[in-house]
């Protein structure tokens, strides 16, 4: 998605650098380069993280300053990191900054991100392969399908409901999402072994 709108801002004639995040795990190490894509745009002599790719997390830009800006889901602010040309992104978590990737200035091509691209989504040890995730931002928070499970966020309030069934799935992907069965991967004359 950042590969996008780095492309749509640089049309609208933005300066645009792609960077390199490399994701906080829980053990408290980071995961390896081009583990996640985010951009650096300047505005008004200033710059800024812009980053649509990171699930529940900033909607706004976020000045590279260290300002803290907030926006529906919480607080965040870029900070510099322990080492030269290191810049953390934290989130506010109740009276914490939580760190949720690290990341540095050095300009990157799309094409430096596409073999860690094809690992995220080939890797049975992925967390994109392990279930099924679907996500979209709303005016208001949120609404999440991961798993088995609807999860509906609503400024803080989260509430996570059972999915019963593969129907009621394909009903809240038609209704939520604007996904319809064919959209979703393999049609009927596929499962089939014809090409439609």
């Amino acid at each position: 998605m950042n590969g996008l709108l780095a492309w749509l801002l640089r049309q609208l004639g933005f300066s645009v650098t792609l960077v390199s995040g490399r994701v906080h795990r829980k053990d408290g190490s980071y995961g390896p380069e081009f583990d996640h894509m985010a951009l650096l745009v300047r505005l008004d002599q200033q710059e800024y993280l812009v980053d649509v790719g990171f699930g529940d997390s900033a909607r706004v830009p976020l000045p590279m300053s260290g300002e803290v800006a907030t926006d529906i889901s919480s607080s965040y602010r870029i900070i510099a990191g322990d080492s030269a040309d290191v810049f953390l992104f934290q989130k506010r978590a109740g009276e914490e900054w939580v760190t949720h990737f690290l990341f540095t200035k050095t300009p990157r091509t799309l094409e430096d991100f596409q073999e860690m691209n094809r690992e995220q989504q080939t890797n049975p040890k992925s967390p994109f392969t392990q279930k099924r995730i679907c996500s979209i931002a709303t005016p208001n928070g949120r609404i999440t399908i991961a798993g088995e499970s609807l999860i509906e966020t609503v400024g803080a309030d989260k509430t996570k409901t059972p999915i019963a069934s593969a129907d009621e799935l394909h009903e809240l992907l038609r209704q939520r999402f604007g996904i319809s069965k064919e959209d979703e991967g393999i049609s009927t004359q596929e499962k089939n072994g014809q090409r439609p």
